[in-house]
């Protein structure tokens, strides 16, 4: 059995997504085909990731090879990117241990709290 809530949020989901498409769908089919007056791409791209005096194909691979690389690569920015994203991995792991700690001590009450009321039974019944 659904929750009403549920039923309501599906409900105006879908009545979103209908606005939208009748909103949205008469301008895309009525503009057709883009027209063709964009200039050309360029023959080469120039890149400072990559030297131009080296070969683009010798550069490419899982390892950065000697000669290939750039003082555009990584820097700080990368780095606070990477440390934040370990550090967000670690609240996280904290959380979900700490939820199932709290959860297995309700339930290992509960479990001690049933083994009493077993144990009384026995001594008074």
């Amino acid at each position: 059995m659904q929750r009403r809530g549920t039923v309501r949020v599906g409900t105006f989901l879908v009545s979103i997504a209908f606005a939208l498409t009748v909103i949205f769908a008469p301008t895309t089919l009525a503009s057709g085909a883009p027209a063709d007056d964009t200039p050309p791409a360029p023959s080469d791209t120039v890149t400072e990731f990559y030297p131009e005096s080296a070969n683009l194909s010798d550069c490419v691979g899982l390892v950065e090879k000697p000669g290939c690389g750039s003082d555009a690569r990584g820097g700080w920015g990368q780095n606070v990117v990477f440390v934040l994203l370990f550090a967000g991995l670690g609240i996280i792991l904290w959380r979900v241990s700490r939820g199932i700690r709290a959860n297995r001590t309700i339930i290992d009450g509960e479990i001690d709290g049933r083994a009493d009321d077993t144990a009384d039974q026995r001594r008074n019944g």
